[in-house]
C-alpha cells in the first residue's frame, strides 16, 4: 500500500468546517482534496468522474463493480457511476478514520470496496508510480479561481509544472500569473514567466502576488498583511485535469451551510450501512456451503470496517451499527450450522467466522451504546437511497412508508438486524 501523507494539521489551520457557515460568501468557496503524486507532482481533484467513455464501461475509474457481469452470488455493492450522473468534485469534509477526508452526495458504501476516499493502493495516473505514495492536502478554492487557471495555462503545452500558492492559516489557494499566463518552476525559480530569461537578476517572491482568503481567515487581522503566511505547493498541472475540476465544480456543495450537509451526509452512510447489513443477514441465513457462508463473513468484515472508520466522528453521531446484536447473530450461526451440517461448516469458515466476531466484539466495546432515535428499517426503505439528498414529497406515499416503520417494530423482526432513524424523531 502507497504510503499517504495528510497535510492538514489542526494548529495551524482555520477550521476545516467553518464556524459561520451560514455567511453568504462561503457559496464561492469550495473544500477540495488535492493528490499529489510524490514522484512527478501530478496533482488530481479529489471527486467522481463519469464522463461518458467510463459510463459506457460501466465502472468508474476501472474498478470492477457489483453490477458488472462476475458478480458473486452475494456481492451487495453500489456502483457509483449509477447515483452520480455528472462529475462532481468531493467538497463535503468528514472526519474518517480521524483523518479529514471529502465526499459527496453520491458516494457510496459498498460491500467490498469503499469509494469514499481516493484508492491508497492506486498507482499515479500519470508516471504511474505505486512505491512513492501520495501527498494529500485539503484546501479551499473558488470557481473563478480554476477557471483563470484554465484560462491562463499555456496554449502551446498539455501540462506545465507550476507553484500553486496556498494561505496557511485558512488554506486558500491561487494560481499565479503573468500577463494572462500561469508561471512555471524552471530555471532554479519557482515563479518563472516567458521573457525571464532576457532579464537578468528575475527572481519574484510568494508574497508578490496576492490571493483571495476565505471569510474566517485570521491572518489578514492580525498582521495587516500576508507576509509569512503563504507557501507554494510544487505541483505539475495539467490541462485535462483543470477542465475536469472547472467542469466538476459546478455540480458540487459549496461550503455555505456545510455543517448540515455533514450531518446529512453521515445520517446517509448510516442508512447505507444498515440496508447493507440487513441484506447480508438475510443472505447469511440462506447460504448453503462453505463458499456462500465465507463470502457473506468477508463483506460483514468490510461493513464492520466502514464503522470503524466513522467512529472517530464526535459526539456519537455516527454509532456501531452492524451485528449490533451480537449474541442474536451467534443464534442465527448455530441454526445455520445445525441445518447444512458440519461438512457444511468447515475449518476455514470457522476460522472466518472466529475473526468476525472478534471484530465485532472489538467495535463494540469502543462505541457501546447507541442513539435512541432508531426504529427498525421497512422493507421498501432501499429504494429511498438513490433520492438521497433531494426534497422529499410529502404525499400520501410517505405516510404510507412511515406505517411500514411501525409494523415493522410491532411485528418483532429478527433482533440481529439493524434499526433506523426515524426521519421524524
Amino acid at each position: 500500500m502507497s504510503a499517504i501523507v495528510d497535510n492538514n494539521d489542526d494548529d495551524d489551520v482555520c477550521n476545516v468546517i467553518p464556524m459561520d457557515d451560514l455567511n453568504n460568501e462561503w457559496k464561492h468557496w469550495y473544500c477540495v482534496m488535492l493528490e499529489k503524486c510524490n514522484k512527478c507532482n501530478f496533482v488530481r481533484f479529489s471527486g467522481c468522474r463519469n464522463s461518458i467513455k467510463k459510463q459506457q464501461q460501466g465502472c468508474a475509474d476501472g474498478v470492477q463493480h457489483s453490477n458488472c457481469d462476475n458478480r458473486s452470488k452475494t456481492e451487495v455493492n453500489f456502483c457509483p457511476s449509477l447515483f452520480c450522473k455528472h462529475d462532481h468534485l468531493r467538497t463535503i469534509p468528514l472526519k474518517v478514520n480521524n483523518e479529514m477526508e471529502v465526499f459527496c452526495y453520491g458516494d457510496e458504501i459498498n460491500g467490498k470496496t469503499c469509494s469514499l476516499a481516493m484508492d491508497k493502493s492506486s498507482s499515479c495516473h500519470c508516471c504511474k508510480q505505486s512505491d512513492f505514495g501520495f501527498e494529500r492536502t485539503l484546501v479551499k478554492v473558488k470557481k473563478s479561481e480554476l477557471k483563470y487557471a484554465l484560462r491562463s495555462f499555456p496554449a502551446d503545452i498539455d501540462r506545465t509544472d507550476h507553484s500553486i500558492i496556498m494561505c496557511s492559516c485558512c488554506k486558500a489557494i491561487g494560481f499565479p500569473g503573468i500577463g494572462g499566463e500561469l508561471t512555471a518552476i524552471k530555471n532554479g525559480h519557482a515563479f518563472w514567466a516567458k521573457g525571464d530569461e532576457d532579464i537578468d537578476g528575475v527572481d519574484r517572491l510568494i508574497d508578490d502576488w496576492d490571493i483571495d482568503h476565505t471569510p474566517d481567515c485570521t491572518c489578514m487581522k492580525e498582521t495587516g498583511d500576508d507576509v509569512g503566511y503563504y507557501r507554494d505547493i510544487p505541483t505539475m498541472l495539467t490541462r485535462n485535469e483543470l477542465e475536469y475540476a472547472c467542469r466538476a465544480i459546478k455540480r458540487s456543495s459549496s461550503c455555505l451551510n456545510i455543517v448540515k450537509k455533514s450531518k446529512n451526509l453521515i445520517d446517509n452512510f448510516q442508512t447505507q450501512l444498515a440496508v447493507l447489513n440487513n441484506r447480508l443477514l438475510n443472505k447469511f441465513g440462506e447460504c448453503v456451503d462453505d463458499q456462500e457462508i465465507q463470502a457473506c463473513i468477508h463483506e460483514l468484515i468490510t461493513l464492520l470496517t466502514h464503522n470503524e472508520a466513522f467512529l472517530s466522528v464526535k459526539g456519537n453521531d455516527f454509532p456501531i451499527l452492524v451485528l449490533s446484536n451480537i449474541e442474536s447473530f451467534i443464534v442465527k450461526a448455530k441454526q445455520l450450522r445445525q441445518r447444512i451440517g458440519k461438512n457444511g461448516w468447515g475449518r476455514n469458515t470457522a476460522k472466518a467466522f472466529g475473526t468476525l466476531l472478534k471484530k465485532a466484539k472489538s467495535l463494540r466495546k469502543r462505541r457501546s451504546s447507541r442513539k435512541s432515535k432508531v426504529l427498525f428499517m421497512p422493507d421498501s426503505f432501499d429504494s429511498g437511497l438513490s433520492t438521497f439528498g433531494k426534497k422529499k414529497s410529502t404525499s400520501s406515499t410517505s405516510s404510507s412508508s412511515e406505517k411500514g416503520v411501525v409494523q415493522a417494530v410491532d411485528s418483532g423482526n429478527d433482533q440481529s438486524k439493524l434499526r433506523i432513524r426515524s426521519s421524524s424523531s
